[in-house]
C-alpha cells in the first residue's frame, strides 16, 4: 500500500482547516497517542495530528495491544485543548465513533455498527477502535488525545508476516471486496470531522451525536457480559443514553454503566 503523503493530506483539507492543523507522519512510533501525550500541547483552537505507518506498542483501551503492521491500517491520534472540562467527557469516545462511521460511509460506501464504548463493527467483527486519553496541563484543565485505529488491509496468512490480529477482527479490504478508498482521503476527512467535533463538543456534549449512535448501536437488545472494576455481570443491553452511559437490564434491576468491556453472549 502506498505510504501516506503529508502534502496530499493537507491538500485535502479545507482552506480554513489547514492553518489550524499541525501534522506529523512517522514511519514508526511506539504509540501515536503516547507521542502526543508526551509532546507539547497544540495550543487553543489548534489540532495536533500524529500519524504512523506502524506502531511498535500500539494500544487500545485498558492497555490491550492494537496490532499495527506497516502500511496496513490507519493509526491516527489528535490532540486538542479544551478551555474547561466538557460535558459528557466519558462519552467523547462515542461521539468520535459516530464521526468515524460517517467518514467510512462517505469514503468507502460502507455502513458500520458502533459497539459501546469504542468499537467500529462490520459483519459482527471489529473494523476499528477509538481510544481517548486525557492529561492535565498548566494551560488547560483538559487536554485530550483522541486515537483512531482502522484496519485497512492487514497481512493475510501466507503473506510472510504472522497474522497476529485476533479472531474477530476484519479489515476494510474484505468489507469493501477490495475496492479500497484512498487512505489519504480517509485521513483528510477524519481530520476535518475531528476538528469540527472537538471545537463544538465543549458546548454541546454528546447529545447531538446520540441519535446517530442509537441508529448504529450494535449491542442494543443483546445479552451481554460486562466486565469493569466491580467485576462482571450479565444483562441485556437496553440502550445507550443521551449522556453516553450504557443501560443494562440485569437480574438485580437496571444498571447505568459509564465504562467497561462488553462481550455479546447471545447474538441476535
Amino acid at each position: 500500500m502506498r505510504p501516506l503523503s503529508r502534502e496530499e493530506i493537507l491538500d485535502g483539507l479545507g482552506v480554513s482547516t489547514r492553518p489550524r492543523v499541525s501534522l506529523e507522519i512517522y514511519k514508526e512510533v511506539a504509540s501515536t497517542n503516547q507521542h502526543l501525550l508526551d509532546a507539547p500541547d497544540s495550543g487553543p483552537g489548534n489540532l495536533s495530528i500524529c500519524l504512523a505507518e506502524s506502531q511498535s506498542a500500539g494500544r487500545g483501551r485498558r492497555g490491550k495491544v492494537w496490532y499495527s503492521p506497516p502500511c496496513a491500517g490507519l493509526y491516527l491520534s489528535a490532540g486538542w485543548q479544551f478551555h474547561q472540562i466538557p460535558p459528557d467527557l466519558t462519552a467523547l469516545t462515542l461521539a468520535v465513533g459516530v464521526i468515524a462511521r460517517r467518514v467510512i460511509q462517505a469514503e468507502a460506501d460502507l455502513h458500520v455498527k458502533l459497539k459501546w464504548p469504542n468499537d467500529l463493527i462490520w459483519g459482527g467483527r471489529k473494523l476499528g477502535g477509538v481510544l481517548v486519553e486525557v492529561k492535565k496541563t498548566q494551560d488547560s484543565p483538559c487536554y485530550v488525545v483522541v486515537g483512531i485505529g482502522l484496519n485497512v488491509a492487514l497481512p493475510k496468512p501466507g503473506s510472510g508476516e504472522s497474522p497476529k490480529w485476533r479472531t474477530g477482527a476484519v479489515d476494510l479490504y474484505e468489507a469493501v471486496a477490495g475496492n479500497l478508498p484512498s487512505r489519504v482521503a480517509l485521513v483528510s476527512a477524519l481530520i476535518e470531522a475531528l476538528l469540527k467535533l472537538l471545537e463544538n463538543y465543549g458546548d454541546t456534549g454528546f447529545l447531538p451525536y446520540h441519535g446517530e449512535f442509537m441508529e448504529a448501536d450494535f449491542l442494543r437488545g443483546q445479552v451481554v457480559e460486562l466486565e469493569d472494576s466491580k467485576g462482571s455481570v450479565f444483562g441485556k443491553a437496553v440502550r445507550v443514553e443521551s449522556d453516553g452511559f450504557l443501560l443494562l437490564e440485569t437480574a438485580r434491576g437496571m444498571r447505568r454503566v459509564s465504562t467497561g468491556d462488553v462481550s455479546v453472549k447471545s447474538p441476535l
